[in-house]
């Protein structure tokens, strides 16, 4: 069992988050539409061996109504946008690019979008897989009362489009159109039963979970998947999301360092400065959720020793 990868997605503006996950070494995220010096930032540390999740910002779009149709003026624009923007991360990082992870084209909830946008841009999609770096296909959830069908009849309508879709990532929506949990595992336990039944030689699976990235979370889920067959798992979420705001950690801790430092001495101090206290916080933080995992992980292996370390 393989230390499942967290990353902390949605740095999109605030570079002090991003250098702040960088100083732990833990996995980062970004998206098509962050910042330039973010994504700069990016390429340089998966150049370095960090590993880096690149979303395309269809969760944002989802949430704003839009439509990513590949067929409609929106949709060809978007993605336009999106794929310039994922060769110039690929081509940016050089041999680094082995360390990154691309969401493929989808629409949030919407199997038929996102079985058509797979099919319109799938050369792009096998021109990025040949760079090197990691794929994620989001299989999104439709109408049928079945998930588990329903997860292998998207897996099938999109497979036949790569040149190799062994090596894709499946993704499954764990935040907005979710999947259930206790699906992805009957999916994994399918998967095994097959493999056994055609006699394949077992592969890891390689699933990551849109929008959870808690890092203890991962390890009690990537156990579980493990017990079945084994699995390679990653997952991303903001964050931020759960430690800011009024009586919430991040939140109280900055507020305790501003009191500290008086907030006359507080006053005087850039933004760039500014943020950098927040980020050597949200470090701290950051660590102490890792560290947990990690011990976590090692007492379900028996203490055995962690064979992908966390933080690289």
């Amino acid at each position: 069992m393989e230390m499942p990868l967290a990353f902390n997605s949605g740095n999109i503006r605030a570079i002090s988050e991003t250098k702040a996950f960088i100083r732990i070494s833990a996995p980062i995220g970004i998206t098509a539409d962050s910042q330039e010096n973010i994504m700069e930032l990016a390429c340089e540390y998966a150049f370095a061996g960090g590993q880096v999740f690149i979303d395309s910002g269809a969760f944002t779009a989802f949430n704003k109504g839009i439509d990513l149709d590949i067929d409609s003026a929106i949709g060809k624009d978007f993605w336009d946008k999106v794929f310039h923007k994922y060769f110039e991360l690929a081509e940016g990082a050089g041999p680094g690019v082995l360390n990154m992870r691309f969401v493929a084209p989808d629409q949030v909830g919407n199997r038929e979008i996102t079985t058509k946008n797979v099919d319109w841009l799938t050369y792009k999609i096998n021109d990025l897989h040949a760079l090197g770096c990691k794929i994620i296909q989001n299989i999104q959830k439709d109408k049928f009362n079945n998930e588990v069908a329903d997860i292998f009849i998207n897996i099938a309508d999109i497979s036949g489009w790569y040149n190799h879709f062994e090596d894709v990532v499946i993704g499954f929506p764990s935040k907005a159109k979710a999947w259930n949990l206790n699906s992805i595992y009957r999916y994994v336990e399918y998967m095994k039963i097959r493999g056994e039944e055609c006699d394949w030689p077992m592969e890891p699976l390689e699933i990551h979970l849109m929008g959870k990235g808690d890092p203890v979370q991962l390890v009690e889920i990537c156990y579980k998947m493990n017990k079945i067959t084994p699995t390679i798992l990653s997952g991303d979420s903001v964050a931020t999301a759960s430690i800011v705001g009024k009586g919430k950690r991040l939140t109280e801790d900055f507020n305790k360092l501003k009191t500290k430092m008086e907030l006359k001495l507080y006053r005087y101090l850039s933004r760039p400065e500014r943020g950098r206290l927040r980020g050597y916080l949200l470090g701290e933080i950051e660590t102490e959720k890792r560290e947990k995992a990690r011990k976590l992980f090692k007492e379900l292996n028996n203490g055995n020793p962690v064979q992908q370390e966390l933080l690289a």
